[in-house]
């Protein structure tokens, strides 16, 4: 399991490496519009030229982007994504979600917890 998940995270620098320059950390803003046992919702705003930082969460996670346009890195490669658009990702799964337009992004950000 360990060799699999340094190999996960060696295969995400890679790609992370190739798929464009670099941008500054920083999440302009989230707001929390729910959080209980089951599910935690935000809406995150990335200012123009930021990025998420390369990260995981130990749940599963819904992004829905309402405004503008972002990239989602993962090790399986770059993807844009529009306003409108929707994607999943497994728990554990290493990601980057980055603003490379000239505008604001907006997007809401779905984690879902485990319930007993």
């Amino acid at each position: 399991m360990r060799t699999m998940l340094t190999t996960g995270c060696v295969l995400l620098a890679t790609v992370l490496s190739m798929a464009g320059p670099a941008v500054a950390h920083d999440v302009e803003s989230a707001v929390v519009a729910l959080d209980n046992p089951s599910v935690l919702v935000s809406l995150v705003t990335l200012a123009a030229g930021t990025s998420t930082g390369i990260h995981m969460n130990p749940e599963p996670e819904l992004i829905i982007v309402a405004e503008g346009e972002l990239v989602l890195v993962t090790r399986h490669g770059k993807e844009v994504l529009k306003a409108g658009r929707v994607t999943f990702l497994r728990a554990g799964t290493g990601h980057e979600v980055r603003n490379e337009s000239a505008q604001p992004v907006k997007l809401w950000a779905t984690n879902l917890k485990k319930c007993e």
